[in-house]
């Protein structure tokens, strides 16, 4: 039935098409004659002295997709065979490709006319839209919290593969530098063809002289065709995007080699502007059954440095064999649980292998930043790591992603977080080897607890080290499309990102070459590259942002008084264990209270007065970790330990333990979100920091909702309180702002609107409000 009506879906878009021989060009037109008329209200609004800035973000767009509908015209074969790249494109539609030429002209004319009637609003005085900084001049530098544009506080930006020659949509989407390297560059003898240095570091220098910065280095790792050819064995280990073995001598000696002959000439050609190593991309190195590219294997290397982790562990053979019930007559036979049984969660094997594992790979990161430090003139520029961002939402913990090292270990935090909205076609049913959880679509526009779940962990530990991500799947993602991405969604996950610690975005990404074709493959149907009015709203709201951006950096860097705990243990050893952290995490988020994570080793910064703990159902805890929680309620902390019952009843090797002795509040993890935040409501009452000021949330109905997303901030300048909200739920939410009982006076920063409470804020709607004259 699914394949007749794909075909009945199929003929309809084509006799469509072929009933309206003459609409592709009429269509043109009305684009090219819009346009003119926008050019025509820009100049007459610059004359008036009326910015212009935002109006010229939609002339770019019309200009780029101009071109681009144009080439998929005139291609449609070629546009058909980017398509069934696509993993899951029997799945989708095919209007989205029959059609593609025609929705991306049909959108230009949405644009022109969102930005000719903003513009005549401004030019009215009926709108006023915030002035935003030009990062085409000045100095930029990373600071604490921020990077600083001539000491302002700004948010670089960009789009994965934006071309830098473009200056215009540089103007408009961003200007980050961007160069990489990997072992490619190396031959066999392990010598860099000076061709590919000059060429590379004559780039670097253009970028740097056009003030795309920071320049961005993107250390691939792919094993180049002699590797493969000469040293076939060297494979054995590797996985998706590191494909070698990362425990060989020879690898590591190849990396420090690479970095010897390149950095130096990349850095003197870059100048003094800063530059950011983004040393691993979405790297995993996954070791249980049915793992990503588990079949690759794991090599002798690696079976020796686990024979020596055990050794190293518990000094003596006896010793291991009384932990892991086992016989072994000494290390050296002691074999390698690979790939290891999920029938092995919650024993001692799985958690001493998932920890070795972690070890090793922190070990190779480590030698990669020390590597690429080494030798950049003792400028020591940041590093950085793209971590999968669905970190926290995934079970799995034999990928060998240490997370609190990582963050620790890295200069600028990073990895490529997500939102998704509501109605997206969701076309994998499995998510980072979890089945897809659907539930929170009752609850929101667009999912926004695993981008701000990392972020908070991040921000929690580093909180003056600036969050870069690199690849921001705002826009669509493998497992998921949704074709007519509306504006309000991506200016309300794109706030969400940077109200939460995002520092720097890269999204992904701009996928057409300057003729209009298709840069890459599959990531380009459904994505940015046939999405004008997507693209249009990303490169508004980043200038709308970064002129609030020192407000914003400042309603981040508060401190956080409810602080989730944790534990790296049972994360390993319980598969439940990510989904009762996101969904207790979730439940105290739509509080709007100000919410952090913090682990074992992190617990001793904390303020025992001021800040409270909160414990998911946490089924394995090791001696250190439960001595340090006990530490903190020792010293007046409070702690709310969720379903206590089945918390803390054995240690990290899966043996059982004595109840601990632990003063705590107790309460019950439930399956419905919005009732586990009542419940929270409640507990955390007596904890609550009270604000001189009041902001309650109502359905049309009057009852109190859940789903405004909202932060306070006093603004450092001024002393003027400000409320950032942005609804997340579906629907209007009415929104109430009293102080001692009275109703102040409130702007939106954001627009120039004067407010009084209550007013609506509509689905997705995003206010950056001024309370008081």
């Amino acid at each position: 039935m699914a394949a007749i009506v794909f075909s009945l879906s199929l003929f309809a878009a084509r006799a469509e098409q072929n009933e309206n021989p003459q609409e592709f060009g009429k269509l043109q037109i009305a684009v090219t004659e819009r346009l003119q008329k926008l050019g025509a209200l820009i100049d007459k609004a610059e004359k008036q002295n009326v910015d212009t800035t935002y109006a010229r973000v939609s002339v770019e767009t019309i200009k780029a997709f101009q071109n681009a509908a144009e080439w998929d015209h005139s291609n449609p074969e070629e546009v058909l065979k980017v398509f069934k790249t696509f993993y899951y494109y029997d799945k989708i539609d095919p209007i989205h490709t029959e059609r593609v030429a025609y929705h991306e002209l049909r959108d230009c004319l949405k644009v022109a006319d969102f930005a000719a009637r903003e513009l005549s609003a401004q030019m009215e005085k009926r709108l006023t839209l915030p002035a935003t900084p030009d990062f085409s001049k000045g100095s930029l530098k990373l600071a604490p919290y921020s990077y600083e544009l001539d000491g302002r506080q700004v948010f670089p930006y960009t789009l994965f593969w934006l071309p830098t020659e473009n200056a215009g949509m540089a103007e408009a989407f961003g200007r980050m530098g961007h160069t990489y390297m990997d072992l490619s560059f190396l031959d066999a003898e392990g010598k860099i063809n000076p061709w590919t240095v000059k060429s590379r570091a004559d780039s670097a220098h253009i970028q740097s002289k056009n003030n795309f910065m920071p320049l961005k280095f993107f250390w691939s790792h792919n094993a180049p065709s002699w590797l493969e050819e000469e040293h076939p064995e060297l494979l054995q280990g590797g996985r998706m995007f590191t494909q070698y073995d990362i425990d060989d001598p020879q690898i590591r000696q190849w990396q420090v080699d690479l970095c010897r002959q390149y950095i130096p000439p990349m850095a003197k050609a870059f100048g003094e502007k800063p530059m950011v190593y983004m040393i691993a991309n979405e790297p995993h190195f996954a070791t249980a059954q049915k793992g990503w590219l588990v079949k690759n294997g794991l090599s002798q290397n690696t079976l020796d440095r686990y024979r020596r982790w055990l050794k190293t562990k518990y000094g003596t053979i006896e010793r291991l064999n009384a932990t892991h019930g086992t016989t072994y007559a000494s290390f050296p036979v002691v074999p390698m649980p690979f790939p290891i049984s999920q029938e092995l969660r919650g024993k001692p094997v799985w958690y001493d292998w998932c920890r070795f594992n972690m070890d090793r790979v922190n070990d190779w990161f480590t030698h990669l930043k020390n590597s690429i430090q080494s030798f950049d003139g003792g400028r020591k520029e940041p590093v950085t790591i793209k971590v999968l961002g669905h970190h926290f939402s995934d079970h799995a913990r034999d990928q060998g992603i240490d997370i609190e090292y990582l963050v620790n270990l890295q200069d600028v935090t990073g990895g490529d977080l997500r939102v998704r909205p509501f109605d997206a076609e969701v076309y994998a049913e499995l998510e980072g080897g979890m089945k897809a959880r659907t539930s929170w679509k009752k609850r929101y526009a667009y999912e926004w607890i695993s981008q701000t779940l990392f972020l908070d962990f991040n921000k929690s530990l580093a909180p003056e080290k600036v969050f870069y991500d690199t690849e921001w799947h705002g826009f669509g993602a493998v497992h998921w499309r949704r074709f007519g991405l509306s504006r309000e969604y991506v200016r309300a996950g794109v706030w969400h990102a940077f109200t939460n610690g995002m520092g720097a975005i890269e999204p992904w990404m701009w996928g057409r070459n300057p003729d209009g074709s298709f840069r890459h493959s599959a990531d380009q149907i459904g994505e940015l590259a046939t999405q004008p009015v997507a693209l249009d709203a990303y490169g508004r709201v980043m200038k709308e942002l970064n002129a609030y951006a020192e407000l914003i950096t400042a309603a981040v860097a508060k401190p956080r008084n409810f602080m989730f705990y944790y534990l790296e243990e049972s994360a390993i050893q319980d598969a439940e264990y990510a989904h009762h952290l996101e969904d207790s995490y979730e439940a105290v988020k739509l509080l709007n209270h100000t919410v952090g994570m913090t682990t074992p080793t992190h617990l001793t910064t904390l303020d025992p007065l001021k800040q409270v703990v909160i414990v998911p159902p946490s089924e394995f805890i090791a001696d250190d970790s439960l001595a340090a929680l006990q530490s903190f309620q020792k010293k007046g902390g409070r702690i709310v330990v969720l379903d206590p019952g089945r918390s803390f009843l054995r240690n990290e090797h899966g043996f059982p333990r004595k109840s601990p002795e632990l003063d705590h509040i107790g309460l019950t993890l439930k399956p419905d979100v919005f009732e586990m935040a009542d419940d929270f409501r409640k507990v955390l009452a007596p904890y609550t920091w009270k604000e001189a000021f009041q902001v309650t949330f109502k359905n049309p109905a009057g009852k109190d909702a859940y789903g405004v997303l909202m932060q306070s901030v006093v603004d450092p300048a001024s002393g003027s309180l400000h409320l950032i909200l942005n609804n997340s739920a579906h629907g209007v939410k009415n929104v109430m702002v009293e102080i001692d009982g009275e109703k102040p006076p409130l702007i939106d920063l954001l627009t120039g609107e004067r407010l009084q409470s209550p007013f609506p804020m509509n689905s997705c709607d995003v206010r950056l409000i001024r309370v008081g004259h």
